[in-house]
This record gives structure tokens, C-alpha cells and sequence, in this order.
């Protein structure tokens, strides 16, 4: 019986010391075989996200669950954001780690120095054992500012105000959210992204900034706009608001360049007074283009014919609980203008090529309105006008290669041609005049040689002369030679 005693003892200590083997060597090689004994506890920690548009303070939080209401409550608009747009990143650290000592450091030290538990979602749960943890925010939308909240320190285990441990905790950082304003930019008219002018037409850009949540909090909000060099900057600066106009000065003030001016602009800030009647005149979400800002502009003579010509506006904005900053108009909604042309060769029609003859033909543009044409007339810097009176109208004369051209018409506002007329007002000496001619301008109707209009010119017929001094002379001698004869016949009858 002693034998048998001591056989399974024997038996049973080397059974221990074969699990105890195969426990540090599973521990060594990273393998957990089952769970260390007695397990260490752990507690669900959900990390909620509260966001509104200004700061606020949730005091003598207990670490339990907090209602719609109890959030709303807070005041400044503020509602729980749950979603994998806010991540926050966990560590566990020393027993004596400080906020302080971690607040510089980069995600990628803290990984260095410390284990890495884990990254969990706004509304996420974790489960952490006992111990000291560094948790911060390492994702968010670019509208989520301002962090209050985090990073913080969680201690584990957490009591209540009797001693007991808290079996779960939520915690509730929150942002202040800027919700970030945006601006689109039309011609013409309203939703219009392209249109085509004649150099020197005056016409209006119409900018749309929206005015986005917590605008209260704004304390700059301004509109620059600075046009590209092939446009000239006219002026006439209107703004309104919900339909209503504001008043300069009192709701914004403007610098701007000088009327006329290549590539010119300006800077409209709105001043405090107008900054509140945008704020308290915030339409609903989804209403668009209730803040309008329109001026005009023209395309000048440096402008490449069938080319758009495209323009930005950009605003400068400060909310109080971020940095200065600034939006653009998206690329694809930039407004689009462009102007036209046409070349032509005068030819004749005899072979359908220029000759020195043709070179003292003049013609005038003209296009068709209601009730009649109007006539082209182009100043020294290529702007045109429509005029009636055709003795105003700008001349187009030949070069020594029998060609000219006019630059600077409208053309559709999706690249469709537009129709003009070319009408001969002085012909080459020897030639019939030439009918009106149509031709169209269009995006491509310019840009090569291969494009030229022929003009053509028919020479008048030659007719064999009647009527010259040698019909005279034969004329005059046969005359005498019948008054001859009618003598000699009156003589011979009196004899």
C-alpha cells in the first residue's frame, strides 16, 4: 500500500512538472493554452462622442449611460455622433504615467514606449483589465474641432461614491463641430457654368458662399475673388441675402482694384452687424444660394480665341474655436467664359487665289437683331460694340497675303456657333461686288489655316468697244461721199 502511495505520487508530481513545462514553453512561444487562474477581471468601457456648435461641460459624470435629453441638455446643440469617421486609440501605460508627460508625443512613440490595446469607433465598447490607460482621438472629421475631453487618463478599476467597482464605465469626450462653410460661382446667370461673350461685353459673375451651422460662433467671414489676367475687373458690387439687399459699410465692407483693371478683384468682409443677419437668417439645411454676391466683368484682347477662360472665389473664415482658414470653389463648378474668331483669304474667282488686284477690297462685320443688322465697331484695345450706322463701323482691310481676320466674337455658351455676316463696302476696281457672305463663329473656328473662308470675287465681263474714232472717221467720209453724189445728180438734171 506504502508502494502504491509513493507509485502515484511520484506519477503526479511528474505530471506537474510536465504541465508547468509545457506552460513556459507555450508562454515563451506566445501560445495561450487556457486562461491564467484566477482570470484577471475586466470591464467594458464604451467611449462615446458628444458633439454640438460651442463649448459645454458635462459635470459630476458618474462613468453610467446618459440619455438623448441629459446630452441635449448640455446645451449648444449638442447630440451623440456614433461612426468609424472618430477613432480613438488606446494604450496602457505605467501606474504613474501623467497626461502631461504624453501630451507631445506622436502615435508613433507611444507605440514605442507603450502596449498598444487597441482602436475603437465613436460608440464603440472595449473591455480592459486592470491598470492605468492613455486614450486619445486619432481620427475625426475635418468639421469636428477643438477636443475637450481627450486625450485623458482612465484608471482601472473605477469606484463609485460607496467604494464598489464600477462593472462598465462610459466615458464622453467631446468636439466642437465647425461645420465648414462652402462656396459656388455662376455667369451669366444663376446656375449657368459657361458662357461666351465679345471682348469688351460686360457681363456678371454671381458667387454663393452657405452659411453653415454655428455660424453664431463666426468672427471673420470674408469673399475674395481675383479674376485671371484675361479678364478685366468692372465693378458693381451687389450683395444680398435671403432676397433682401445688405448695405455696404453697415453689413460689409469692400476693397476692390481699380474699374477696368486686368486680372483685378476684391475682399468683401462682412462686418459684426452683418455677421449676426447671417446668422439669424440661416435658412434651413439643403436650401442653396440664399447669400448672393454679384459683380461684372469682361473678357479683354489678351484672351486666346476658343479658349474657356475659368475663375475661382475663394473664402476666408474664422470660427472662434479654430485657426483661420480657407475654401475654394470645387474645380468642377468654376465658371467657364470664352470668345470666338474667324480668318479669311480674299480670292478670285478665276482660280480661287489671291492676286494683287483684290488688294483695295473693305468689308464690315454685322450681325442680325430684331428688325434689321447692327455693325461692328472695335476700339484700339479690340472691344466691341453693335452699332447702327455703318459709316462708324470698323473697317477690315487686306494684308499682302490677301487674308484678314475679326477676333473677339460670341460664340454659344456650350461651344454652338453663332452667325455673322461679312459685307464688301469698297470692291477691287475691275470686280463685281460680292454678296453678303454668312460665316460662324464656334470653339474651334479660329485656331488653324485649314478654317480659312475664301471670299471671292468675280471680275466683270469684257465687251468689245462700239463708237470710237474710227467709226467717226468712216462716218464722216461717208457722209461726203453721199452729198458728192447728191450734187452731181442735180447738175446732170438741170442739163
Amino acid at each position: 500500500m506504502k508502494r502504491l502511495k509513493k507509485t502515484v505520487g511520484f506519477l503526479l508530481t511528474l505530471v506537474l512538472l510536465f504541465i508547468g513545462a509545457v506552460n513556459i514553453y507555450a508562454e515563451d512561444a506566445g501560445i495561450m493554452c487556457w486562461p491564467p487562474w484566477p482570470p484577471e477581471p475586466e470591464t467594458p468601457v464604451t467611449i462615446h462622442k458628444i458633439v454640438g456648435t460651442g463649448g459645454f461641460t458635462l459635470r459630476d459624470h458618474d462613468g453610467s449611460q446618459l440619455d438623448a435629453n441629459t446630452i441635449k441638455d448640455l446645451g449648444n446643440n449638442a447630440y451623440e455622433y456614433a461612426g468609424p469617421e472618430v477613432i480613438f486609440t488606446i494604450w496602457k501605460v505605467k501606474a504613474d504615467t501623467t497626461l502631461e508627460s504624453l501630451k507631445d508625443k506622436s502615435d508613433g512613440q507611444l507605440n514605442k514606449e507603450f502596449s498598444k490595446v487597441g482602436d475603437i469607433h465613436a460608440g464603440g465598447t472595449i473591455n480592459l483589465t486592470d491598470g492605468r490607460y492613455y486614450i486619445r482621438e486619432t481620427k475625426q472629421p475635418d468639421t469636428f474641432v477643438e477636443q475637450l475631453g481627450v486625450p485623458t487618463i482612465l484608471d482601472i478599476p473605477a469606484l463609485d461614491d460607496d467604494g464598489n467597482r464600477l462593472t462598465c464605465i462610459h466615458i464622453y469626450p467631446k468636439n466642437i463641430l465647425v461645420d465648414k462653410p462652402e462656396i459656388d460661382k455662376d455667369v451669366r446667370e444663376k446656375d449657368n457654368d459657361y458662357a461666351g461673350f465679345d471682348i469688351g461685353e460686360e457681363f456678371s459673375y454671381f458667387i454663393y458662399p452657405t452659411i453653415p451651422v454655428g455660424f453664431e460662433n463666426y468672427s471673420k467671414f470674408e469673399i475674395k475673388e481675383e479674376l485671371d489676367k484675361r479678364l478685366d475687373y468692372m465693378g458693381a458690387i451687389s450683395v444680398s441675402y435671403n432676397g433682401v439687399a445688405l448695405a455696404l459699410d453697415d453689413d460689409y465692407t469692400v476693397s476692390e482694384s481699380e474699374i477696368g483693371a486686368a486680372g483685378g478683384g476684391f475682399t468683401l468682409a462682412f462686418t459684426e452687424a452683418g455677421l449676426a443677419k447671417l446668422a439669424k437668417g440661416r435658412p434651413a439645411d439643403g436650401v442653396r444660394k440664399y447669400l448672393e454676391i454679384r459683380f461684372n466683368a469682361r473678357i479683354n484682347n489678351t484672351a486666346e480665341m476658343g479658349t474657356e477662360i475659368e475663375n475661382n472665389a475663394k473664402i476666408n473664415y474664422k470660427h472662434k474655436f479654430t485657426k483661420e482658414k480657407e475654401t475654394d470653389v470645387p474645380k468642377p463648378k468654376r465658371p467657364k467664359v470664352h470668345t470666338g474668331g474667324r480668318k479669311f483669304i480674299k480670292v478670285d474667282a478665276a482660280d480661287n487665289k489671291y492676286n494683287p488686284l483684290l488688294k483695295d477690297a473693305e468689308f464690315v462685320v454685322k450681325k442680325q437683331v430684331e428688325g434689321g443688322f447692327l455693325y461692328m465697331k472695335q476700339d484700339e484695345k479690340g472691344r466691341i460694340s453693335w452699332i447702327q450706322d455703318i459709316n462708324e463701323a470698323t473697317i477690315l482691310r487686306l494684308d499682302d497675303q490677301g487674308k484678314f481676320e475679326v477676333r473677339g466674337l460670341a460664340y454659344g455658351d456650350k461651344g454652338q456657333a453663332f452667325e455673322y455676316w461679312l459685307e464688301e463696302i469698297k470692291t477691287p476696281e475691275g470686280y463685281i461686288k460680292m454678296k453678303d457672305l454668312k460665316f460662324e463663329v464656334k470653339q474651334d473656328s479660329y485656331d488653324c489655316e485649314t478654317k480659312l473662308i475664301k471670299v471671292v470675287n468675280v471680275k466683270k465681263p469684257r465687251i468689245p468697244q462700239t463708237g470710237g474714232i474710227g467709226s467717226l472717221v468712216f462716218s464722216v467720209t461717208g457722209l461726203g461721199l453721199m452729198g458728192a453724189a447728191v450734187l452731181v445728180l442735180r447738175k446732170k438734171g438741170r442739163s
